[in-house]
């Protein structure tokens, strides 16, 4: 599975290319929409990364914005990449819209730091474990489409292998590890598995225990998403019972990225965590 190169994190990109040159050009969205002969919510949807656009809308809209030569081939080029169909497209019919938007973000990204106050972090979970989950979630998912979130899940895991594997910094709250979900054995398999993880470099997994107390991110869990081929660029996603979050403002991003410091601050060592997941397999 190819990854650095995702036609979802390309279409962000356009769409924010697209945004500063309509605000730069002075051009409001009722009267791009009318160049377009469409409605000003598609061009709010485009700009907001939702919805591709054609590569004739593309150039009548760069046009009417003045924007020509070599930034206009690049901008041209972005919306062909944008079009390619991701692999995660497959499960589009059983994926909720908002997390298939994450996973082609995901399959980008050079770094993820997460932090989960209820569940193991999703790229670390045993199948039997995500399955537990899925069946817990209202509505509930026919097991049909437990099997194919299943499968998705599979596929997101190879993120973690090869040259080129994902650098995951996770940080898991206690509670994770002692909820049961599933089965005792379920946990067994579960927490044995992430206690095995510690020997690979380019994962990192740390508990925040209990005696940490109150901390910066107690109502919330969150992924921080960062990409190598542009500095600097990165957005935070926090999923909720009935959508998400995507946030790319500098203080957003910010703001997240100093709770995630916080955490790790606060959080065990990796040995002393990979000690502690050991000892709460014992008591299963």
């Amino acid at each position: 599975m190819g990854r650095r190169s995702s036609p979802a994190v390309t279409r962000r990109r356009l769409a924010l290319a697209l945004r500063e040159a309509r605000q730069a050009a002075q051009v409001t969205l009722h009267e791009v929409a009318t160049v377009l002969t469409c409605s000003p919510a598609k061009i709010s949807q485009v700009e907001a990364g939702r919805v591709a656009i054609s590569v004739p809308d593309l150039k009548a809209m760069l046009e009417h914005y003045g924007v020509t030569g070599e930034r206009r081939d690049q901008l041209v080029a972005l919306a062909v990449a944008a079009r390619e169909r991701g692999w995660w497209l497959r499960y589009r019919d059983t994926v909720n819209p908002w997390f298939q938007q994450f996973v082609g973000y995901e399959s980008a990204a050079s770094t993820l730091r997460v932090y989960e106050n209820e569940r193991v972090p999703g790229l670390l979970r045993t199948e039997d474990y995500q399955r537990a989950l899925l069946r817990s979630e209202v509505p509930r998912w026919a097991e049909e489409d437990v099997d194919r979130q299943v499968d998705l899940h599979r596929e997101r895991q190879r993120l973690l292998d090869g040259d080129d594997a994902v650098r995951l910094l996770a940080i898991v709250n206690e509670a994770a590890l002692r909820r049961v979900v599933g089965t005792p054995e379920v946990m067994r398999e579960q927490l044995t598995w992430l206690a095995s993880l510690a020997r690979h470099d380019h994962i990192v997994v740390r508990v925040l225990p209990f005696g940490a107390g109150a901390h910066p991110a107690m109502s919330t869990a969150f992924s921080l998403l960062d990409f190598a081929d542009r500095d600097g660029e990165s957005f935070v996603y926090v999923e909720h019972l009935s959508g998400a979050l995507f946030l790319e403002s500098a203080d957003d991003v910010a703001r997240y990225r100093s709770a995630f410091d916080e955490l790790t601050a606060n959080a065990l060592s990796r040995t002393r965590s990979t000690a502690l997941i050991k000892d709460i397999v014992k008591s299963w």
